[in-house]
């Protein structure tokens, strides 16, 4: 991964046929035709602890989405935290058709995907993630000095503290 690469964090269940059937098939291929590095927190171990590392994915990911199949306390309490860092602007929720989704998310617009037929999916979720990348786009027209805070690499000496306090007042930055 490069310093200037796009992060699509999946929180999600894994080690399930079916959910590496969509991961292969639709969800990673589709985030890096557009751009995105996908990223499994399964898939990425840098022998830290894992809830350290979902965390850190979840705060600097430019997109983050959430398959909520099988239910899985993790899946809520991850996306549960992306919504209390801001993160509901570049969230995208998906679930296996016939899956229930618990009444705190239910009135999101989750996707739904049907085993038997992903290509339908494919499309779909291709459209909303294209739609969602725009957006962001044109939200986060503003310096990289964002991204800064969150970077262990860069000291804090080097973040523009005026020009983040003005982003803050703009409502680009949440503080």
């Amino acid at each position: 991964m490069k310093d200037n690469d796009k992060i699509a964090f999946f929180v999600m269940p894994f080690q399930k046929p079916d959910i590496d059937d969509v991961w292969d098939k639709v969800y990673k291929p589709v985030v890096n035709s557009l751009g995105f590095e996908a990223v499994r927190i399964d898939e990425r171990d840098d022998g830290k602890i894992k809830l350290d590392q979902i965390c850190n994915f979840l705060s600097t990911a430019d997109l983050v989405i959430g398959d909520l199949t099988y239910k899985r306390p993790n899946c809520y309490f991850e996306i549960g935290y992306a919504m209390a860092i801001r993160k509901e602007y570049v969230l995208i929720l998906c679930a296996q058709k016939g899956q229930r989704v618990h009444f705190d998310l239910a009135a999101y617009d989750v996707m739904r995907w049907d085993p038997k037929n992903l290509g339908d999916f494919r499309q779909k979720f291709q459209h909303r993630l294209q739609e969602r990348k725009d957006m962001i786009a044109e939200r986060t027209q503003i310096p990289e000095t964002t991204k800064i805070i969150s970077n262990p690499k860069i000291k804090r000496s080097h973040i523009d503290l005026e020009a983040l306090a003005a982003q803050i007042r703009k409502g680009l930055v949440y503080s």
